[in-house]
C-alpha cells in the first residue's frame, strides 16, 4: 500500500509540474515578445522630463506609465491629435509594454475613422498597421490580439472602400447588409 501512494505522489507531482509550466506563460506574457523587433523605430523624438521624472531606466518607465494615463483622459476628452502625440512618446519611452502599444494603435485607428475626407492619411494609416501588426503577432493576451487581426481586417475594407470612393466607384455592400431590414429605410 505504501508503493501505491509513493506512485501516486509522483504522478501528481509530474501532473503539477506540467500543469505550473502550462500555465507560468501567462504570468511572463507582460510585454511584447522578445522575437518581435522594432529595429530601432523612432516613435517621438520630445526628450523626458528629467526634471520631473529624475534620469536613467526607471524615471523613463514611469514617466511613459503617466503619459499612458495622460494620454486616455487625453482620448475621453476627444483630443485625438494630441494623445496620439502623448502615446508616441510613451511607446518611445517603454516599448515593451503593450498596452502603449495598443493605446497608441487605437487612437490612430479613430483618427483615421474620423477622417471623413474621401483622402486617407497614408502615413497615419502605415503607422497604425504597424501597431496592430506587432500587437498581433505578440503573445501578451489573446483578446488583444483578437481586437488588433479585426482592426487589420477593418482598416484594409476602410482603406479600400475610400479608394473606390475616390476613384467614383461605388464600395460593393456585403450580403449581410442586404439582407438587414433597416437598411431599406436608408
Amino acid at each position: 500500500m505504501p508503493y501505491l501512494n509513493k506512485k501516486r505522489l509522483a504522478a501528481n507531482l509530474v501532473l503539477a509540474a506540467a500543469a505550473t509550466a502550462f500555465f507560468a506563460e501567462g504570468a511572463l506574457a507582460d510585454s511584447i515578445s522578445p522575437n518581435i523587433s522594432d529595429a530601432g523605430k523612432v516613435y517621438s523624438t520630445e526628450k523626458a522630463d528629467s526634471a520631473y521624472f529624475g534620469t536613467g531606466t526607471a524615471s523613463k518607465l514611469s514617466e511613459a506609465s503617466a503619459l499612458r494615463f495622460q494620454a486616455d483622459q487625453l482620448t475621453s476628452d476627444g483630443e485625438i491629435d494630441k494623445a496620439i502625440k502623448v502615446l508616441a512618446k510613451a511607446v518611445q519611452f517603454d516599448p515593451e509594454d503593450p498596452s502603449g502599444h495598443i493605446m497608441l494603435a487605437r487612437a490612430m485607428t479613430q483618427k483615421i475613422r474620423s477622417n471623413r475626407s474621401k483622402e486617407i492619411d497614408w502615413e497615419m494609416y502605415g503607422q497604425c498597421m504597424d501597431e496592430w501588426n506587432l500587437i498581433a503577432k505578440h503573445d501578451a493576451d489573446h483578446t488583444e490580439q483578437l481586437e488588433a487581426r479585426n482592426a487589420i481586417t477593418a482598416l484594409k475594407k476602410l482603406a479600400k472602400d475610400r479608394v473606390l470612393k475616390a476613384k467614383g466607384k461605388q464600395p460593393k455592400r456585403s450580403r449581410l447588409a442586404a439582407l438587414n431590414p433597416l437598411n431599406r429605410f436608408k
